[in-house]
């Protein structure tokens, strides 16, 4: 294996003209995930008693019950709820957000929910494809809307909201830009979760068709919703393979990966970024899955807030651009070591174009077939 140790050009401008671009950037998204942090210290409640507002009643307009165990991921479910905010923030809702700690507790906060008889028009916002087994607790009404995240609304009232952002060809197109790696590691948070398993369904049949001779490694972190949180054990995974690919599944604790990458500067990994842009978490993400949700939830909430009836299924995935593969601009700048095999800079953009349109096309069998 053969490794470059180039010299880096720290004061190059097209090196710095990029990094004041993407560091612009990188501030514009943590900002609102800075105020919603901020946010959650003075309006999250666990108690039953706990109110939004002392003068005013304990159900907001806009209820959240949040993730399991997800909170705070700086991905997937903090645009999320970003998506709210941005709505919230530009009209005059009151929002409350509830954070169980259990399956059982996110049950109670939907009863009160359910039974409690305010006219007011009110939405109830679930988060979790875990939230799926305590729709029966959910009752709607003309002035009751729920909402629920990653479900496939087939077992599901017609009533409420569901949406599904579909992951196959996304991760169909990652595992063929992990082509270089002869092994690729799939890290699942929640060991039988259904969005992991249809990224991982997509990974490997685009990393098997690029790399037949390759090995995937997967791991499970945990058989609950625990492993969303559990950044220590994926940096101790990470450290028993540091010049291998990694594929992480696991919302907050993809962050143990980012983490060890940063901390042992010279090892060979690749890490595809997952949710959102990571290019800025690790030197070591050459591309990122990017699921939109914020834009898709801040969609029906605004429908929902303009009046309109949001309730049946909404599937999403690369066709609209709600899920995509975005290239660093930034890989080649800032690694201080890399392989020859992907030593010129337009290596990932010509697998990307390569594949991008089969990609597609795989993911629009897959949704016909399921």
């Amino acid at each position: 294996m053969a490794i470059d140790f180039p010299k880096m050009q720290r004061n190059h401008p097209k090196m710095n003209s990029e990094l004041r671009v993407n560091m612009l950037k990188y501030s514009r998204q943590m900002v609102p995930l800075f105020l919603i942090g901020i946010y959650l210290l003075f309006t999250s409640c666990e108690k039953e008693s706990a109110l939004v507002y002392p003068d005013k009643p304990k159900c907001a307009e806009i209820t959240v019950i949040t993730p399991l165990f997800g909170l705070g991921d700086h991905g997937y479910n903090d645009a999320a709820l970003a998506g709210i905010m941005d709505v919230a923030s530009a009209s005059d809702l009151e929002v409350s957000l509830l954070r169980p700690k259990t399956l059982e507790q996110a049950g109670e906060y939907v009863r009160q929910w359910s039974n409690d008889g305010k006219s007011k028009r009110r939405l109830l916002v679930l988060p979790d494809a875990e939230y799926s087994a305590i729709l029966a607790d959910v009752s709607t009404s003309a002035t009751k809307s729920v909402l629920l995240f990653e479900n496939d609304g087939k077992d599901v009232p017609s009533d409420i909201a569901t949406f599904r952002i579909s992951r196959y060809g996304s991760a169909y197109l990652a595992g063929c830009l992990a082509k270089g790696s002869q092994k690729a590691h799939i890290i699942q948070g929640k060991n039988g979760d259904s969005t992991c398993e249809e990224a991982m369904k997509g990974f490997i049949a685009g990393y098997s068709t690029v790399r037949p001779d390759g090995e995937i490694i997967i791991h499970s972190l945990s058989d609950t919703y625990k492993g969303w949180s559990m950044p220590d054990s994926l940096y101790r995974i990470a450290s028993q393979y540091p010049d291998d690919f990694f594929f992480p599944l696991a919302k907050g604790s993809n962050s143990g990966v980012y983490k060890f990458s940063r901390e042992s500067p010279l090892v060979l990994m690749l890490i595809a970024g997952m949710d959102v842009d990571c290019s800025l978490f690790s030197k070591r993400v050459p591309f990122s899955v990017v699921i939109d949700i914020r834009s898709v939830v801040k969609d029906y909430v605004s429908r929902w807030n303009a009046g309109e009836n949001i309730s049946g299924h909404t599937d999403y995935g690369m066709k609209d651009g709600k899920a995509s593969v975005s290239l660093s601009t930034l890989f080649y700048e800032i690694n201080d070591i890399w392989e020859n095999y992907y030593e010129d800079p337009l290596y990932w953009q010509n697998i990307y174009d390569a594949n991008y349109e089969e990609a597609v096309r795989k993911e629009a069998e897959y949704e016909a077939a399921h």
